[in-house]
């Protein structure tokens, strides 16, 4: 049993509260004749093993495994799904506007005169849109810079997760 493991920066980082206390109880269960399932939210999980369908309980009570990782990594977790929230936020606004722009631009270039007015709004509209599009790349430069620090960490999300959900104007 150990305490935690070192990370891609050869720094040691240890387990949180749930690891340290799941790790004995699910060796306790192995001395207890228990085998390993695919299930992850089982005690028992263990991606060795050869077929769920066959875990025996003996009628053990068996507590859920509340998943726990190193020291830390729950808030990255957390504020990773914050990112996640915000960057799918953009994608209404900047859908709406991007049609409208499409609607402003038929008018423009069917009107007589070329309006002013509309060209007016378009401009407006089309700095907004690329607003956006600047403030939801930088969540996305903030969320993947996040994904780096969280894939050093050992046996975790890996940096092939980042996002490439950039957007151009």
């Amino acid at each position: 049993l150990s305490l935690g493991k070192y990370d891609c920066n050869d720094q040691y980082v240890q387990y949180d509260e749930d690891s340290i206390r799941h790790t004995p109880m699910h060796e306790i269960g192995h001395i207890l004749g228990l085998g390993h399932t695919l299930d992850q939210a089982h005690l028992m999980y263990g991606a060795d093993s050869i077929d769920s369908d066959t875990f025996d309980d003996f009628e053990y009570v068996i507590p859920k495994n509340d998943k726990g990782f190193f020291v830390g990594y729950s808030e990255l977790e957390e504020q990773y799904s914050k990112y996640e929230s915000r960057i799918k936020e953009y994608e209404p606004r900047i859908g709406s506007l991007l049609e409208e722009i499409d609607m402003l631009e038929l008018q423009y270039d069917e009107s007589e005169y070329h309006e002013p007015r509309i060209y007016e709004d378009l401009s407006i509209k089309i700095e907004t849109v690329n607003g956006l599009i600047d403030d939801h790349n930088g969540v996305v430069e903030d969320q993947n810079r996040l994904v780096e620090v969280m894939g050093c960490y050992p046996d975790v999300i890996k940096s092939d997760d980042k996002q490439d959900g950039s957007l151009t104007s």
